[in-house]
């Protein structure tokens, strides 16, 4: 699994979404969301930044960072539209 795949997995579980649910707000198919999730496809950039914005998490932390492993208080940095200061234990923080 790459880091991408399970944050994907991570977020649409803290979010209670199904991946149909995920698919259908990303204006996917299941099956394409799917291959995301495991790792057997990338999603292009277009449906990055709509994961990215539905989740309010940077492409940057869902793509380099286990989210899991980012305290809750420094994972969501986008503000309505615009990036938010980075915390210091991001610019920081170790794999």
């Amino acid at each position: 699994m790459s880091i991408l795949s399970e944050n994907l997995r991570y977020l649409r579980a803290l979010k209670k979404y199904s991946q149909r649910q995920l698919a259908e707000e990303l204006i996917i198919a299941r099956g394409r969301y799917s291959k995301y999730e495991d790792a057997m496809s990338e999603p292009p950039l277009e449906i990055l930044q709509r994961i990215a914005r539905l989740y309010s998490v940077s492409i940057d932390l869902l793509i380099s960072s286990d989210l899991r492993n980012v305290p809750a208080g420094e994972r969501y940095i986008v503000k309505i539209g615009a990036l938010a200061p980075m915390p210091p234990s991001i610019l920081n923080y170790k794999k």
